[in-house]
């Protein structure tokens, strides 16, 4: 089986566990042509990526439309996450976990997540 992995130089600690079990590992690098390299890859290829987190976003997009599922795919994501929120009143997506910064309505983040939105639901306090 043919192992795919993306990282940089921190995720490559992340990621020590696939060369212990596999010497049939392939290094890409992320660039343009990531996409189009995905695609041309063969039925039962893995992938495994550990990138920060603004780049692993960009690289699972690129994975997802060349098929690869969460099944054959590992994603490890590092470093500062910015957190999105769903308003559930107005929709709006925000990075405020506490105020919804369209509707002004006080938030409470809940652990449900939704990859329509990339963002957590968050539902009103009421007191």
């Amino acid at each position: 089986m043919k192992k795919i992995v993306i990282t940089d130089e921190q995720g490559i600690t992340v990621l020590r566990h696939i060369f212990q079990h596999s010497m049939s590992v392939e290094w890409l690098p992320l660039d343009d042509s990531l996409g189009e390299t995905l695609s041309q890859q063969k039925m039962g290829t893995t992938l495994h990526v550990a990138l920060p987190w603004k780049q692993l976003k960009k690289v699972r997009k690129a994975a997802e439309a060349a098929g690869f599922s969460d099944e054959h795919s590992e994603y490890i994501g590092y470093g500062e996450k910015e957190q999105r929120v769903f308003c559930c009143r107005c929709h709006a997506i925000g990075t405020s976990d506490v105020q919804c910064a369209s509707c002004g309505l006080i938030l409470d983040l809940s652990d449900h997540y939704s990859t329509l939105h990339d963002a957590y639901l968050a539902y009103p306090v009421f007191k």
